[in-house]
């Protein structure tokens, strides 16, 4: 039974990031407090919570502004500088957001769940294929941009870069890695100011409970670890957002939790999270 139940709950992981695009957080204004960043910040190696530190946000501009990129710009776009390109991505975003219908696609990587015996591992190979099969058949269509982009900053950037393409201007950040532990909010962090994460996987382990399965953990037990994140959008001569790609990779791992009075050592999900805009970007 043990086994079963414990499948149950990475079916239940699953679903819970189909509901990673939700805009209830997103603040009334887009306008935030200018602190000045300086350009080796991209250099920094910097842990990440889910915590947000309210003191290194850029400027953003207002999505009614109209927002015009110059010859200099266009023709130098692969010299702008990191605060330069994160700055222009958040006035995109901002200028777009309304307009834009973005598409979400999941795909599973892998499950493990190591339960003491190998006995679990051995029922998820043989239903791994039809659970891959139905995740990525399923596609949810949200309205506007993902992420908590208003609190985007340099700090959350491993790597930022912009080339011109015509008249347009294509910005690639690749974001640093994000760990999230027990209670977690879809806005917060390097990834989920870029690009939203999972909401609260501990209300997840609730409606297990609540549905009468017999599952025991933690929050603290809880984490979530985000990868290989990317932004990768086309800005027009207007500053709009007219194709893009968001994506990363996440691991969710659950420790030493009970079913049904039983000990799970470890149980991990990993699933590949990919968000088009327009059609995308390769």
């Amino acid at each position: 039974m043990k086994k079963y139940i414990a499948i149950l709950v990475t079916v239940f992981l699953l679903s819970s990031i189909t509901a990673c695009n939700k805009k209830d957080d997103k603040p009334a204004t887009e306008n935030t407090t200018v602190n000045t960043i300086t350009d080796t910040n991209i250099q920094e190696s910097v842990s990440f919570t889910s915590a947000i530190t309210p003191d290194i946000n850029t400027t953003t501009t207002a999505a009614n502004e109209t927002i015009t990129l110059t010859d200099n710009n266009k023709n130098d776009a692969s010299l702008m500088s990191a605060s330069e390109i994160v700055d222009l991505y958040k006035k995109a975003a901002s200028k777009s957001d309304s307009s834009i219908k973005s598409v979400q696609n999941i795909s599973l990587n892998d499950i493990k769940i190591n339960d003491g015996t190998g006995m679990a591992n051995s029922v998820i190979k043989m239903i791994k294929p039809i659970i891959s099969t139905v995740v990525s058949g399923n596609s949810t269509e949200f309205d506007g941009i993902t992420g908590g982009y208003t609190q985007l900053s340099v700090n959350d950037v491993q790597e930022a870069s912009a080339s011109a393409n015509g008249d347009n201007i294509v910005v690639e950040l690749k974001m640093k890695d994000q760990t999230d532990k027990g209670q977690m909010a879809e806005a917060d962090g390097s990834v989920g100011h870029a690009i939203f994460v999972i909401g609260d996987l501990s209300t997840v382990m609730g409606q297990l409970s609540d549905s009468g399965l017999p599952v025991e953990i933690q929050n603290e037990n809880i984490s979530a670890t985000y990868v290989d994140a990317v932004v990768n959008v086309t800005i027009d001569e207007d500053g709009n957002i007219i194709n893009g790609t968001w994506k990363y990779i996440v691991t969710i791992g659950l420790e030493n939790f009970k079913v049904a009075g039983s000990t799970v050592d470890r149980t991990e999900v990993t699933i590949e999270n990919i968000i088009t805009y327009n059609g995308g970007i390769a």
